[in-house]
């Protein structure tokens, strides 16, 4: 990420500032030991290092692949008891992806730092709120295993922001325990 995002103010071709790594260090560590975090990473490529939504949320995107991949071994050696229900909504999260991608790609700067704005603001007003209260816990059916990845690879593209913020919502509306 660091050879492709540059300052876009002026000639300025500076690689990304050292106030820039260390706030995407922090936010790696969030991502890492808490699972969130990565919402903030859009905004501070931009605020901090200049660039635009669209370079933002690409490269974010490619940042957050790493952590996932490592995540996802690190939660399939630790299960417990058989995770092949879940194949279905991790398979459906990368078509839903890069669905997403080619989203963003063809939407105009401006409404996509619209829909960013609005995704934060209804993820904050839910958490705000308590949402989603936790329903009795339920297998998620293949249906809805397989809408789950779709929204989650494509929101997650589409804002740039890693799959908790959009996952945790919905497999928790779906009925899963959020710790799982």
């Amino acid at each position: 990420a660091r050879a492709t995002l540059r300052r876009t103010a002026g000639d300025d071709r500076s690689p990304v500032t050292l106030i820039g790594m260390l706030l995407v260090a922090g936010i790696g560590l969030l991502i890492g030991s808490v699972g969130l975090g990565g919402f903030l990473m859009v905004p501070v490529l931009m605020f901090v290092e200049g660039a635009t939504v669209r370079q933002a949320v690409v490269t974010a995107a490619v940042a957050f692949l790493a952590s996932g991949l490592v995540s996802a071994a690190l939660w399939r050696r630790d299960a417990e008891g058989d995770v092949s229900p879940y194949r279905t909504y991790f398979l459906a999260a990368a078509p839903g992806a890069m669905i997403g991608a080619l989203v963003v790609d063809a939407i105009v700067d401006g409404v996509l730092t619209v829909v960013i704005a609005t995704t934060f603001l209804a993820a904050g007003i839910a958490e705000w709120l308590g949402l989603p209260r936790m329903t009795r816990v339920r297998q998620v059916a293949a249906g809805t295993a397989v809408a789950g990845g779709l929204a989650t690879g494509f929101g997650s593209a589409l804002t740039g922001t890693s799959g908790p913020m959009v996952a945790m919502p919905l497999l928790a509306w779906a009925g899963l325990p959020l710790r799982e």
